[in-house]
């Protein structure tokens, strides 16, 4: 429930709450810097590889799943709809809907009673919300960490994911043609 993302860049849900209250300001903290860095997480560069070389030889539609849907599925789809040239504002706002559709009030008792027991302490609604949301901001923070180490989006998904110059013709041809 709680792992992978986030989890990723602190050892574990279990480092990032040792000693500390866990507040709606330390999940928002830790996942900007986590979007920080994600683009170049080395497990996650080999996942989104993977994932664009066969989008590449592609036939049809593709499903992108996740347990939670928010931090690693959210930059790939926002990746993806990067190469197929759709607006950031659409590319903001598709990612925005995760929070409408991740089906949080269900899941709070359960994020709820794993942060206490990692922590110690019961965190607030509004820090189980945070721990399960997204944010623009994170979004922004690694698109403009990306923009700042490549220059674009498109130099990153080539320089750093293979998606050159071939690949994105036979994406264009298979998915946008």
């Amino acid at each position: 429930m709680l792992t992978g993302d986030l989890a990723d860049a602190y050892g574990g849900w279990e480092e990032m709450l040792h000693g500390q209250d866990p507040t709606a300001e330390l999940f928002h903290r830790a996942s900007v810097e986590w979007y920080c860095t994600a683009p170049w997480n080395e497990r996650l560069v080999d996942l989104y590889r993977r994932y664009f070389a066969a989008l590449a030889k592609g036939r049809g539609p593709v499903l992108i799943h996740c347990a939670v849907g928010k931090d690693r599925t959210g930059l790939l789809a926002a990746f993806t709809h990067h190469l197929a040239g759709v607006h950031e504002d659409e590319v903001m706002a598709d990612y925005l809907m995760t929070n409408a559709l991740n089906h949080q009030e269900s899941r709070i008792p359960a994020v709820t009673a794993r942060i206490e027991r990692l922590s110690g302490r019961r965190p607030s609604e509004a820090a189980v919300r945070a721990a399960m949301t997204v944010q623009p901001d994170y979004l922004r923070a690694a698109l403009d960490a990306i923009e700042a180490r490549h220059g674009s989006v498109p130099a990153y998904l080539d320089e750093v994911l293979g998606v050159d110059g071939a690949r994105r013709s036979d994406f264009e041809a298979h998915f946008l043609g």
